[in-house]
Protein backbone atom coordinates (compact mmCIF):
# COMPACT_ATOMS: atom_id res chain seq x y z
CA UNK A 1 0.00 0.00 0.00
CA UNK A 2 1.78 3.14 -0.95
CA UNK A 3 1.99 5.78 1.69
CA UNK A 4 -0.48 8.48 0.93
CA UNK A 5 -2.82 5.29 0.81
CA UNK A 6 -2.56 4.57 4.96
CA UNK A 7 -5.43 4.61 7.13
CA UNK A 8 -7.96 3.17 9.47
CA UNK A 9 -11.43 1.88 7.93
CA UNK A 10 -14.17 2.40 10.14
CA UNK A 11 -16.90 0.98 7.98
CA UNK A 12 -16.76 -0.56 4.07
CA UNK A 13 -19.40 0.32 2.35
CA UNK A 14 -18.77 -1.41 -0.84
CA UNK A 15 -20.15 0.14 -3.91
CA UNK A 16 -22.89 2.92 -3.44
CA UNK A 17 -25.08 4.88 -5.63
CA UNK A 18 -24.82 9.19 -6.46
CA UNK A 19 -27.86 9.69 -3.79
CA UNK A 20 -27.09 6.83 -1.19
CA UNK A 21 -23.30 8.40 -1.05
CA UNK A 22 -25.07 11.61 -0.47
CA UNK A 23 -27.21 10.15 2.15
CA UNK A 24 -24.20 8.13 3.65
CA UNK A 25 -22.68 11.79 3.95
CA UNK A 26 -25.67 13.52 5.32
CA UNK A 27 -25.44 11.08 8.09
CA UNK A 28 -21.76 10.77 8.90
CA UNK A 29 -21.56 14.79 8.96
CA UNK A 30 -24.37 14.73 11.55
CA UNK A 31 -23.19 12.12 13.79
CA UNK A 32 -19.04 13.62 13.07
CA UNK A 33 -19.96 17.17 13.78
CA UNK A 34 -18.57 18.74 16.83
CA UNK A 35 -17.66 15.09 18.16
CA UNK A 36 -16.95 15.46 21.52
CA UNK A 37 -14.89 13.70 23.93
CA UNK A 38 -12.19 12.48 20.77
CA UNK A 39 -10.49 15.72 19.91
CA UNK A 40 -7.28 14.46 18.21
CA UNK A 41 -6.73 11.24 18.77
CA UNK A 42 -3.02 9.88 19.58
CA UNK A 43 -2.19 6.28 17.74
CA UNK A 44 0.66 4.10 17.34
CA UNK A 45 0.80 0.73 15.58
CA UNK A 46 2.35 -2.49 17.97
CA UNK A 47 1.79 -6.30 15.99
CA UNK A 48 1.68 -7.52 12.67
CA UNK A 49 -1.78 -9.12 11.74
CA UNK A 50 -2.84 -11.37 8.72
CA UNK A 51 -6.63 -10.79 7.91
CA UNK A 52 -8.96 -12.22 7.67
CA UNK A 53 -7.43 -15.50 9.25
CA UNK A 54 -3.52 -16.22 9.74
CA UNK A 55 -4.34 -19.68 7.54
CA UNK A 56 -5.69 -17.97 3.82
CA UNK A 57 -4.65 -14.05 4.50
CA UNK A 58 -4.80 -12.09 1.86
CA UNK A 59 -4.09 -8.63 3.98
CA UNK A 60 -0.70 -7.88 5.93
CA UNK A 61 -2.07 -5.13 8.37
CA UNK A 62 -0.08 -3.32 11.65
CA UNK A 63 -2.62 -3.66 14.66
CA UNK A 64 -3.25 -0.39 16.58
CA UNK A 65 -2.21 -0.30 19.93
CA UNK A 66 -2.42 3.01 21.95
CA UNK A 67 -5.72 4.78 20.53
CA UNK A 68 -7.72 1.37 19.62
CA UNK A 69 -10.55 2.48 22.29
CA UNK A 70 -11.29 5.77 20.37
CA UNK A 71 -10.71 4.03 17.18
CA UNK A 72 -13.48 1.53 18.03
CA UNK A 73 -15.86 4.23 19.52
CA UNK A 74 -15.44 6.42 16.12
CA UNK A 75 -16.50 2.63 14.22
CA UNK A 76 -19.25 2.42 16.53
CA UNK A 77 -20.47 6.13 16.16
CA UNK A 78 -19.89 5.45 12.57
CA UNK A 79 -22.51 2.32 12.45
CA UNK A 80 -25.01 4.29 14.40
CA UNK A 81 -25.48 6.65 11.76
CA UNK A 82 -25.18 4.20 8.95
CA UNK A 83 -27.69 2.19 10.39
CA UNK A 84 -30.11 5.22 10.42
CA UNK A 85 -29.28 6.97 7.04
CA UNK A 86 -28.59 4.29 4.97
CA UNK A 87 -31.39 1.78 5.13
CA UNK A 88 -30.13 -1.33 3.15
CA UNK A 89 -26.27 -1.09 4.73
CA UNK A 90 -25.21 -4.48 6.37
CA UNK A 91 -22.84 -4.00 9.16
CA UNK A 92 -19.94 -6.26 9.19
CA UNK A 93 -20.77 -9.48 11.40
CA UNK A 94 -17.00 -9.66 12.57
CA UNK A 95 -15.84 -7.28 15.42
CA UNK A 96 -14.05 -4.13 14.48
CA UNK A 97 -10.35 -4.47 14.77
CA UNK A 98 -8.47 -0.94 14.27
CA UNK A 99 -5.80 -1.26 11.93
CA UNK A 100 -3.75 0.22 8.69
CA UNK A 101 -3.66 -2.26 6.12
CA UNK A 102 0.23 -2.41 5.31
CA UNK A 103 -0.02 -4.98 1.61
CA UNK A 104 -3.33 -6.76 -0.26
CA UNK A 105 -2.18 -10.09 -1.93
CA UNK A 106 -4.63 -11.81 -4.54
CA UNK A 107 -5.58 -15.40 -4.85
CA UNK A 108 -2.24 -16.33 -3.03
CA UNK A 109 -2.34 -16.54 0.59
CA UNK A 110 0.32 -14.28 2.68
CA UNK A 111 2.40 -16.62 4.74
CA UNK A 112 5.12 -16.69 6.99
CA UNK A 113 5.70 -15.53 11.05
CA UNK A 114 4.22 -12.69 12.13
CA UNK A 115 4.96 -12.32 15.55
CA UNK A 116 6.68 -8.57 14.36
CA UNK A 117 5.93 -5.25 15.77
CA UNK A 118 6.34 -2.43 14.26
CA UNK A 119 6.79 0.83 16.57
CA UNK A 120 4.95 3.98 15.06
CA UNK A 121 2.56 6.83 16.18
CA UNK A 122 0.80 9.60 14.87
CA UNK A 123 -2.60 11.59 15.49
CA UNK A 124 -5.43 11.28 13.87
CA UNK A 125 -6.97 14.56 13.80
CA UNK A 126 -10.28 14.27 10.97
CA UNK A 127 -12.54 11.16 9.99
CA UNK A 128 -13.69 11.11 6.29
CA UNK A 129 -15.60 9.59 3.84
CA UNK A 130 -13.68 8.13 0.66
CA UNK A 131 -14.62 7.32 -3.08
CA UNK A 132 -11.86 4.38 -3.95
CA UNK A 133 -11.47 3.48 -7.08
CA UNK A 134 -9.52 0.38 -8.34
CA UNK A 135 -6.87 0.50 -10.71
CA UNK A 136 -3.83 -1.98 -11.78
CA UNK A 137 -1.39 0.08 -9.88
CA UNK A 138 -4.03 0.11 -6.92
CA UNK A 139 -6.89 2.28 -5.10
CA UNK A 140 -6.95 5.82 -5.76
CA UNK A 141 -9.32 7.31 -2.87
CA UNK A 142 -11.05 11.29 -3.25
CA UNK A 143 -12.12 12.69 -0.04
CA UNK A 144 -15.99 13.21 -0.38
CA UNK A 145 -16.49 14.55 3.51
CA UNK A 146 -13.89 15.46 6.04
CA UNK A 147 -14.88 15.94 9.74
CA UNK A 148 -12.72 17.49 12.31
CA UNK A 149 -12.65 15.19 15.13
CA UNK A 150 -12.49 18.46 17.94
Amino acid sequence: VREENLHITLAFLGEQSGRDAALICKGLEAAFKGVGGFGKIPLSTGKLALFPRPAAASVLALRIAAGHKAARALAEKAAQALGRFLLHWNQEKRAFTPHITLARRGRAPIRGPMDATIEASGTVEQAGIFRSDLHPSGPVYTALALFPLL
